[in-house]
């Protein structure tokens, strides 16, 4: 049997989107440290995900300032039991259960690795 690369797949979705309350103005050196900030707890959230975590697929979401996401995902692996077609309902499942205990009992969250 050819077994085939496991490929990460990258789409760039595009949103009409605008905000309902405007930024404070900052300066460009306040921008930079934290776009700079932003990269690196991205890159260390990574690097602690797949320490944590056998990982055999993965959806990533970033956005620029107007809410254009950058989406990047896999699902290839042999033994990922979640397909593309379930990666919509399960991303937003995390998503909704992670807020939903912020929500409900944030005390009892402070030290999970996301904070």
């Amino acid at each position: 049997m050819k077994h085939e690369s496991n490929v990460a797949k990258t789409n760039i979705i595009t949103l009409d989107s605008y905000r309902v309350t405007p930024r404070k103005i900052v300066t460009k050196e306040v921008e930079q440290r934290q776009d700079d900030e932003v990269v690196n707890a991205f890159h260390d959230s990574c690097i602690r995900i797949s320490a944590k975590v056998d990982i055999k697929g993965y959806a990533l979401v970033a956005w620029d300032e107007k809410g254009v996401p950058c989406i990047s995902w896999s699902c290839g692996h042999v033994k990922s039991p979640i397909s593309e077609m379930m990666l919509p309902t399960f991303t937003h499942s995390v998503f909704q259960g992670i807020l939903n205990k912020k929500l409900s009992t944030p005390e009892d969250l402070k030290d999970e690795w996301w904070n």
